[in-house]
């Protein structure tokens, strides 16, 4: 794969070609072993198994400011050659307009999109990976994303959440209680939290998974919120790392 960019003299040349070929090359193969047991990173999954949630989702979400320059076409052809590296060569739907463009593939088990969208003169792109099914898989879509950044030189950041949901709404105490069983399956360490009907989130550290953020010089890699959703009368409970930058 490689992503097209425009030279300071003009013209385009192709950036980091070799590394990208070579990764994409690799990706093709992953897909095809993906999702094989990895015991050393199941920690999040043995902790939201606690929750005993009735659906469970997951999603892999990478975000950060892409230095690429050209049209329109040359920016179609580095979402194509992303979501080629993720092991999607066709059957997606592209969109494409002077503000962003991004492709979108929807199946049965999921959706992924990549976007690339100018925001005061500066290109963003966000690869969203969401499982229905096989969130064990999260942890290796994490790591394509991963190196899809660092091939490109991304700045970013790149975080898994786990999305469970219980019928009905829990009151303060069995969400307390969900929360702080998952954190403990994680041997996790509270750093800060949060805990009224409007704003539940608690944020922690454990040395069990790899990598972390830094708030006010403390480390945190680990985030437990839930929230109520009034319409399906369900409490939807949420496990990320490092932390969780979706609504809630």
């Amino acid at each position: 794969m490689a992503i097209i960019q425009k030279s300071h003299l003009g013209g385009v040349f192709m950036k980091k070609a070799g590394i990208i070929a070579g990764m994409v090359i690799w990706s093709l193969v992953a897909v095809r072993y993906i999702c094989e047991a990895n015991e050393k990173k199941s920690d999040i999954f043995t902790a939201f198994a606690t929750s005993n949630c009735n659906y469970v989702t997951g999603k892999v979400i990478g975000e950060g400011e892409y230095s690429i320059y050209g049209n329109i076409t040359d920016k179609e052809y580095a979402v194509k050659n992303i979501m080629y590296a993720l092991g999607i060569m066709n059957d997606y739907n592209m969109v494409s307009c002077e503000e962003e463009v991004y492709c979108e593939k929807i199946s049965d088990n999921g959706y992924v999109k990549v976007q690339l969208a100018n925001r005061d003169g500066n290109n963003f792109l966000r690869i969203m990976v969401d499982l229905k099914q096989n969130t064990e898989c999260l942890y290796d879509y994490e790591e394509l994303v991963r190196n899809i950044f660092a091939a490109e030189g991304i700045k970013g950041n790149v975080s898994i959440y786990l999305e469970g949901r219980i019928r009905g709404a829990l009151n303060y105490e069995e969400r307390s209680y969900l929360a702080d069983r998952m954190i403990k399956k994680l041997d996790g360490k509270i750093v800060t939290e949060s805990r009224d009907n409007d704003i539940f989130t608690i944020y922690a550290y454990t040395s069990n998974i790899e990598g972390y953020i830094k708030s006010v010089g403390r480390k945190i890699n680990v985030n437990v919120t839930s929230s109520y959703d009034e319409a399906a009368n369900e409490t939807v409970i949420y496990l990320a790392t490092p932390i969780n930058n979706l609504d809630y």
